[in-house]
């Protein structure tokens, strides 16, 4: 007997008769009665079985192996800004994201791009940077500039 079987399924035909399987998680079937699901792209998943579709990972997060059921975050100090991302990318130097980040924001008041990859971290001791400065490099203060040339000198 021919079975058809709907959208989120696959035909099985065993020995005696056809029979309709659901697709796994990761895969869809929008056809119904083929005989396999397909995986679901890079940059989608899907979490559930007997699906007709796939969903698109969401900005901040990316899949680059196809047949997931799920996305997976953006490490901190990178972002993916739009959805069915299949890779993040940096945030660059003197700026930074918090995990599953879809945009990157300026170092902070006292941080500049001074990490590994340019990442913030905070200004050394007698050094400063303001929020309208440039994110790079922090700045000398006067103040400690001062002390060192002056005090050498006593």
């Amino acid at each position: 007997e021919c079975k058809i079987c709907g959208a989120g399924e696959f035909t099985s035909r065993g020995a005696t008769e056809t029979e309709c399987k659901d697709c796994s998680p990761g895969s869809f079937q929008d056809v119904g009665s083929l005989e396999s699901c397909t995986s679901c792209p890079m940059g989608w998943y899907q979490g559930d079985s007997k699906k007709p579709f796939c969903l698109p990972c969401l900005p901040g997060e990316f899949q680059e192996v196809i047949g997931q059921f799920s996305c997976k975050k953006c490490p901190s100090n990178t972002k993916s800004e739009h959805a069915n991302s299949i890779v993040c990318i940096n945030c660059g130097v003197g700026s930074k994201s918090d995990p599953g980040s879809a945009k990157c924001t300026k170092c902070d008041a006292g941080e500049a791009g001074t990490g590994l990859n340019g990442a913030c971290e905070a200004c050394q001791a007698g050094q400063y940077r303001t929020s309208t400065m440039g994110a790079i490099t922090c700045s000398r203060s006067f103040f400690s500039c001062f002390l060192c040339c002056c005090l050498s000198k006593i």
